[in-house]
């Protein structure tokens, strides 16, 4: 153990006369949150509109509209701004109502409605649900109307005197905990790419220049060599997500759903499986580009796949699936479920997840470790 903490101590050491590495792993919690804040501002909104073209503009139509409005954002749109409002994301979905709607609902049909997105997911059918359930309250109305009360004036009565519930408050929170999971998901990913700097280029770097070779003169093991690498990134991690959560929480004010401490433990948790995945390529790697093109392309992969950039609810269900096979998607399952204040088996069921993963690192490093007994020189 004196041995391993005295490696930690001597690469604080040589770590300390880069400052442009201990600049950039001060700055990535910044990163993290002020570029997808950046990224996000002004389409987050947009992004939940609901376009609705009203080709038939009459009372029907009008309260079909007033009930979508009722569950989600409504932006109205002519026959010219449809297809550049989809095409540019400035709505998520756009409803377009037939020209004789009223028409064909007077003569007892149920005319049909076309709903238009170039996503799938599961954003897409809540907004499909909310216009069903518009069309069932506006049949719902017809059905009060009679000759001598027009629909329209049924319509407004029940506008007026139907007492209106405010989720503001609600929405807010939801919105804030959805932020969180989106800046933690660019976290994760830049925490896979710090880990590769503090785990698989170290190893690859000190195998070309020697360094190796020389640390073994001394009275330290080859265990204890890596032991102390792993340990010196798992310290670097921790400091990137106690800033992070400073960040987050004590200078942009967000609402994280859930306390610090346990954040800090869920996202330490995941620091472990960034390193031990750092020491297993940098290990099993032929060659420093080799190693650094592998980091980049799983990174990247995962990242993507994961709903750690792309949201998952917006993902098709089939990438919704292939999304399992990555850690970071287990680590913002087990989030979530602490931002709905219930810990249940399925948090447990994703943190065990990311272990297996871990495990499954941890496993390739040891083989990559034990298959070079003798360290060669690489490049």
């Amino acid at each position: 153990m004196r041995a391993i903490l005295w490696l930690v101590k001597e690469r604080i050491i040589i770590w300390k006369n880069h400052p442009w590495q201990v600049l950039f792993l001060l700055a990535v919690p910044f990163l993290s949150v002020v570029l997808y804040l950046y990224t996000s501002t002004g389409t987050s909104q947009d992004n939940l509109t609901l376009g609705v073209v009203d080709h038939d503009r009459t009372a029907t139509s009008h309260l079909l509209v007033q009930g979508m409005r009722r569950r989600t954002t409504v932006k109205m749109l002519t026959h010219e701004q449809e297809a550049k409002a989809l095409s540019q994301q400035n709505v998520m979905a756009i409803v377009t109502i037939p020209t004789d709607y009223q028409q064909r609902m007077d003569k007892g049909e149920r005319p049909a409605l076309t709903l238009r997105a170039l996503q799938q997911g599961t954003l897409i059918n809540n907004l499909r649900d909310s216009v069903t359930a518009s069309v069932t309250d506006t049949l719902q109305v017809r059905g009060l109307a009679t000759r001598s009360v027009p629909i329209k004036q049924v319509g407004t009565y029940l506008e007026t005197h139907t007492p209106q519930l405010k989720f503001r408050q609600i929405d807010q929170h939801v919105a804030s905990h959805t932020l969180t999971l989106q800046i933690i998901g660019f976290l994760l990913m830049m925490m896979l790419y710090q880990a590769n700097t503090f785990g698989t280029r170290s190893l690859q770097l000190e195998r070309r220049n020697k360094i190796y070779q020389r640390t073994m003169l001394t009275p330290i093991s080859p265990a204890s060599y890596f032991g102390g690498t792993a340990l010196f990134g798992l310290l670097a991690m921790l400091v990137e997500v106690v800033l992070t959560v400073i960040v987050m929480v004590g200078i942009f004010k967000i609402s994280i759903g859930m306390s610090v401490l346990t954040l800090m433990g869920v996202l330490l948790w995941f620091g472990i499986l960034a390193v031990l995945w750092s020491l297993a390529v940098g290990v099993l790697a032929n060659s420093s580009g080799l190693a650094n093109g592998l980091q980049v392309l799983l990174i990247t992969l995962s990242s993507l796949l994961s709903g750690a950039l792309i949201p998952i609810s917006v993902m098709p269900t089939v990438m919704q699936r292939v999304a399992m096979i990555t850690p970071q998607y287990w680590l913002l399952q087990a989030l979530t479920q602490l931002q709905l204040g219930t810990v249940t088996g399925k948090f447990w069921e994703s943190l065990a997840m990311v272990g297996l993963f871990s495990l499954l690192c941890f496993s390739l490093a040891i083989f990559g470790f034990m298959r070079r007994q003798r360290q060669e020189i690489f490049d």
